[in-house]
Parts: structure tokens; C-alpha cells; sequence
């Protein structure tokens, strides 16, 4: 034998690292129409703005999942809107979205999922996303715990004060079983 030998792993150390590893997370068809941005003329198919529409683009060529995705520049305020999806008070979802910047930087962004009136969200804090980046899948579980004053929720992909850009594609939401 030669080379350097390894120290056996002890009972602690098996622990730790059980205790620090993310088990995988079991979850249900997405619940989003178009997440991928593919289909529809102007904005995707199932999709609204509820504001900045001059500022929400769709991308032809180039997204992370298909060809299209979206992208929102400079703006002082944009959101696009998909309404009516199909969550509910007391149950648990992964949000999740693939993410790209160029010379980004927002005073408010989120990925969330939101009830009507919007007393609160469930979801990705995009506020301290700055600079530039490669497309990155990013994730959040969240519990519904507050009910919606008509029984509607809608994901919103909401830029405040923004400069540079912030593409999505790959859009998530998925029940955790």
C-alpha cells in the first residue's frame, strides 16, 4: 500500500454530515400553464402584466429550458402575472425559476406566489440579486398559511426600482408531497 491513508469517518461525523445534507424533496406536477414561456403572440400564453408592460420582453431565442423566455429591463415598476393557479391554504409548494442578470440590481423583486389583495407573498426574494450572472436555478419551499379573501392565488414575477436586466424561464410551482 502506499499513498496517504484515509481516517476512518467517525460516529459524529456521520451524523454531521446527515444533518447538514438536504434530503430530496418529493413534489407534484407543476401546477404553472406555459412555464416555459413557449407558446402564445406578444406575452406567453397564460400570462399577463400588471404593470411596466413596456418593460416585460419576450425573448425568442435563447431561454434556459426552450427556445423563449422573459426578460424585464430597466423599469420602475413591472410584473408579469400568472393568475388562478391552483394552490391552497395549509398545503406546501417549491417555487422554483432559472434566473439570469445583466448589470442587475432591483429595490424590490419576487417570484412569488400571492393571494388577492396581496397581504402577503410566499416565495424568492430577487432583492439581493446584483450584477451579472449565468443562468441559476433558484428555489424556495413555502407553506400557504394565510387564506385568500376570493379563494384566488397568482404567481407574479414583480421588479421594483430596477437597472440592467433579469431574464425567467423554467418557471415552478409544485406541490411538496
Amino acid at each position: 500500500f502506499t499513498g496517504t491513508r484515509r481516517p476512518k469517518a467517525t460516529l459524529y461525523d456521520m451524523v454531521l454530515a446527515l444533518r447538514y445534507e438536504k434530503p430530496p424533496v418529493k413534489t407534484g406536477e407543476n401546477l404553472l400553464k406555459n412555464h416555459d414561456f413557449e407558446t402564445g403572440n406578444g406575452l406567453p400564453d397564460q400570462w399577463i402584466t400588471s404593470r411596466g408592460a413596456e418593460s416585460v420582453k419576450v425573448i425568442k431565442e435563447g431561454g434556459k429550458i426552450g427556445a423563449r423566455c422573459v426578460m424585464i429591463e430597466e423599469t420602475e415598476s413591472s410584473a408579469l402575472v400568472q393568475s388562478d393557479i391552483p394552490v391552497a391554504h395549509g398545503k406546501t409548494y417549491r417555487i422554483s425559476g432559472h434566473i439570469k442578470t445583466e448589470d442587475f440590481s432591483c429595490t424590490r423583486g419576487d417570484l412569488a406566489i400571492v393571494p388577492t389583495g396581496w397581504p402577503v407573498s410566499y416565495g424568492i426574494s430577487l432583492g439581493a440579486l446584483k450584477g451579472t450572472s449565468d443562468w441559476t436555478l433558484l428555489e424556495e419551499i413555502v407553506t400557504i398559511d394565510r387564506e385568500s379573501r376570493d379563494g384566488r392565488f397568482s404567481l407574479y414575477f414583480n421588479i421594483m426600482g430596477s437597472q440592467g436586466r433579469i431574464w425567467l424561464d423554467g418557471v415552478r410551482v409544485e406541490e411538496v408531497m
